[in-house]
């Protein structure tokens, strides 16, 4: 028995010196099209379950509408996300309200933002109007 199983083991590890590892460019596409997949896969089974769950249907609205906006979420991730939001959430009646609420949301904290970032830089123009330059001081020598 010892015997049959050496020779198992040593049949198994000659196989695996065989098998070659993938050119690097190649491994990075797999891997791409793996998390791409997932991706995908995931975004469809949050539309699922909004669709089959409606007691669940805030949450993963919201869920799938973050990743349109999240920054630290991949271009491609939010790209999908949006398509999923434009193009298979909104047009189902029931899931309209959820995708209105979180654009006019959004909207609405884009305005804030943009407003306290306009008050600030206005603030920071007057506070070097206010101050003068090291080139428009008056020289103490003199």
């Amino acid at each position: 028995d010892d015997d049959e199983t050496t020779k198992k083991k040593k049949k198994n590890n000659n196989k695996a010196e065989k098998h070659e590892e993938p050119p690097h460019e190649d491994k990075q596409r797999v891997v791409a099209a793996l998390k791409a997949k997932r991706v995908a896969l995931g975004l469809s089974a949050l539309r699922d379950l909004a669709l089959a769950r409606p007691g669940g249907r805030a949450t993963l609205c919201a869920a799938a509408l973050d990743l349109t906006r999240r920054p630290d979420v991949e271009q491609q991730v939010r790209d999908k996300a949006v398509r999923l939001a434009s193009n298979q959430l909104f047009p189902v009646v029931a899931l309209q309200g959820y995708v209105l609420d979180f654009a006019r949301a959004n909207v609405a904290t884009r305005v804030v933002q943009a407003d306290a970032e306009a008050e600030a830089a206005a603030e920071a123009e007057a506070a070097a109007a206010e101050s003068p330059s090291a080139a428009e001081a008056p020289s103490s020598a003199g």
